[in-house]
């Protein structure tokens, strides 16, 4: 409950709404972990962008994509991302 009240404060604070109670959304963080050389960017930027990248490159780290869906009317917020075990 504090999250939501902490991000409903920020989502007014940043002028979010116009005097409208702001809207409600979720956000789920996905992490991809695998062996190099398996998928792991092309997964998420398909998910994220709709289409597989032309070319790649080795992943160093971590590279974190976003995408909002609407599911039942409810916004969800996605942040997937790619780690190498």
């Amino acid at each position: 409950m504090e999250l939501e009240s902490s991000l409903e404060a920020s989502f007014t604070a940043s002028g979010g709404g116009a005097g409208l109670p702001p809207a409600r959304s979720r956000i789920f963080k996905i992490i991809v972990i695998g062996d190099s050389n398996v998928g792991k960017t092309c997964l998420t930027y398909r998910f994220c962008a709709g289409r597989f990248p032309d070319r790649t490159e080795a992943t160093i780290g971590v590279d974190f994509r976003e995408r909002a869906v609407d599911i039942d009317g409810e916004r969800i917020k996605v942040s997937a991302g790619p780690a190498s075990s």
